[in-house]
């Protein structure tokens, strides 16, 4: 009888369990790109602000910057749960070689914005003005179940997936 007891007292916590590592993880994903030139631009330094023009924060500390999805050596940026293959060039497939930001599933992103820098030497290429761009969603998407695929699958009641597409000018 003790056991059935027990049992019924843990039911709830066994049915919240985490199922994957990306549970309550969304990531947002961002084409910065040239006038005219589809390819993304590489060695750039990209922010995910708040209402207030200020890095967002969890616990006190801002996220880290967009990494480039194919910069093996971000792979271990905070919110990343897995690792795949060796021979894997895109740690999430369906985002190509855009730059990704994990954050919190359900964060309200409402009001913030991408801010674009260029950090790269000078003369290492054309020189990009800073841009803020505001992000277009509610909320990021989910990442939970899908983000080994490389199309991402989006549910009727979900917004399309779509990066978020970045203009930069030359200065």
């Amino acid at each position: 009888m003790r056991c059935i007891g027990t049992l019924l007292f843990l039911l709830p916590y066994a049915l919240a369990a985490q199922h994957c590592g990306y549970d309550g993880a969304a990531i947002i994903v961002v084409h910065p790109h040239g006038m005219g030139d589809s390819t993304v631009i590489g060695g750039l330094r990209i922010t995910l602000l708040d209402s207030n023009n200020v890095p967002v924060t969890y616990s006190g500390r801002p996220y880290e910057p967009f990494f480039r999805n194919t910069d093996r050596g971000s792979w271990d940026a905070p919110g990343v749960n897995h690792r795949p293959g060796r021979d894997v060039d895109h740690l999430y497939p369906f985002a190509q070689d855009n730059y990704v930001l994990v954050v919190d599933r359900g964060m309200d992103l409402r009001g913030c914005s991408v801010l674009v820098q260029d950090e790269r030497p000078w003369g290492s290429g054309p020189v990009f003005r800073q841009v803020v761009v505001p992000v277009d969603l509610e909320v990021g998407y989910s990442l939970c179940g899908r983000y080994d695929d490389l199309v991402y699958r989006t549910y009727p009641e979900e917004r399309p997936y779509a990066a978020l597409d970045i203009t930069v000018f030359q200065r």
